[in-house]
């Protein structure tokens, strides 16, 4: 408990700024570290990063459409999937999630190379004030022992 209280306070403090990487695709967004994100990829166990669909609907091949029906595009791209989750008034539900290239997370002067990482579309956009495209979780920031210290890749 005393661990995961100091990494909240440790990335708490810090302007996340995220590269996404899709089929020689990258896009630029603003980054949330969201402490009750837990999602997970449930067939690699990874931890999942929520992006808003709005925000990297450009660099998403053309039949990874939400306004389409989810079996129409889980059918058609192999690199979708079916993300479950939960949340408040929502006990089990499914999110649209894609297989990245790899994610470069940028925080203070520093930087984590993820290879692999399912990003969760969601539909609609993100925070009220739409200040931030993506909800980011600690366990993204430490996965594999991956730590801010200068260049990281994993």
């Amino acid at each position: 408990v005393v661990k995961s209280i100091k990494n909240n306070m440790y990335y708490s403090n810090y302007d996340y700024y995220i590269d996404i990487y899709i089929e020689n695709k990258i896009k630029k967004i603003k980054g949330f570290l969201d402490t009750g994100n837990n999602m997970r990829d449930p067939i690699t166990n990874k931890p999942v990063l929520i992006v808003s669909y709005e925000s990297i609907k450009d660099i998403l091949p053309k039949d990874v459409d939400l306004n389409k029906n989810m079996e129409e595009i889980l059918v058609k791209n192999k690199r979708v999937k079916l993300l479950p989750y939960i949340s408040v008034g929502n006990s089990n539900g499914l999110m649209l999630g894609y297989k990245t290239d790899k994610i470069k997370i940028y925080i203070n002067r520093g930087e984590i190379i993820l290879k692999n990482i399912t990003i969760g579309i969601n539909k609609t956009k993100l925070g009220r004030d739409s200040n931030f495209d993506a909800l980011l979780s600690i366990d993204l920031l430490n996965y594999e022992g991956g730590r801010l210290n200068g260049k990281i890749t994993v």
